[in-house]
């Protein structure tokens, strides 16, 4: 594999895999942004799996589908964890949600 550091001229740092020809990220590998760090696996430039976590303190585990939240994941708030399906970056079929005073809501989510 082969490993870079790349950064760009709108405030993203990228360190990890890349593949060979096209220095895409592919592999293991962190991005740091100006509003969070990504940390996880990479296929041809795109979040597959892995953790973000925002500079907020919110955190979201789980895979990913063209940059954005998609399949199964957690996120963490202050107030609030979800556990559950993702489509497009929104909640979306089955998941739990718990709020940090014990209630909880179970069921379906619609887009």
């Amino acid at each position: 594999a082969v490993v870079s550091t790349q950064s760009t001229g709108d405030g993203f740092k990228y360190s990890g895999e890349v593949d060979g020809e096209e220095m895409m990220a592919h592999g293991h590998g962190v991005l740091i942004g100006p509003s969070g760090t990504y940390a996880g696996l990479w296929q041809q430039g795109m979040q597959t799996v892995g953790v973000y976590t925002w500079y907020v303190g919110a955190k979201y585990e789980g895979t990913w589908e063209k940059g954005k939240r998609h399949g199964y994941g957690v996120e963490r708030r202050a107030r609030w964890v979800y556990e559950g399906e993702w489509k497009d970056d929104k909640k979306t079929g089955y998941g739990v949600l718990r709020s940090h005073r014990g209630a909880t809501f179970e069921g379906t989510w619609l887009e």
